[in-house]
Formats: C-alpha cells, structure tokens, sequence
C-alpha cells in the first residue's frame, strides 16, 4: 500500500483495510476505492479507484486545512 500511495503522490491520510471494516461500513465494492468521511463520521463521497477529481482534492485540502 505505501508502495502504490508513493507512486501515486498521495500525501493525505490513507488506511489499508485489511479486516474490510470499512468496506462493510461504508459499502465499498472494489480495489482500489476510496472513502471520504467527515469529521462527524458520515459519508461525505466514494468511489472505486484512484481519486483524481477536482472537487474531490478540494475536498481533501480544506479538510486538511490547506
């Protein structure tokens, strides 16, 4: 997973699901997905791949407080 998070420039937090909790939780259905959860846990988005869109990374910056 560091290896592909590397080679992809992903410099946001990142969870390797081995125990597929999140998959069960959030009803991801393919590798790789992404998940993005609001501070209050709900859903905010997901997806199946890498996450590449726009609004998406914005997203994730203001999150980060970027």
């Amino acid at each position: 997973m560091d290896d592909a998070a590397n080679n992809w420039g992903i410099q946001y937090t990142y969870v390797n699901d081995t125990g597929l909790e999140t998959w069960e939780i959030y009803g991801l259905r393919s590798h790789p997905s992404y998940a993005l959860i609001n501070p209050d846990g709900s859903l905010h988005d997901s997806g199946a791949g890498r996450v590449e869109s726009d609004s998406t990374i914005q997203w994730i910056e203001a999150q980060l407080g970027e």
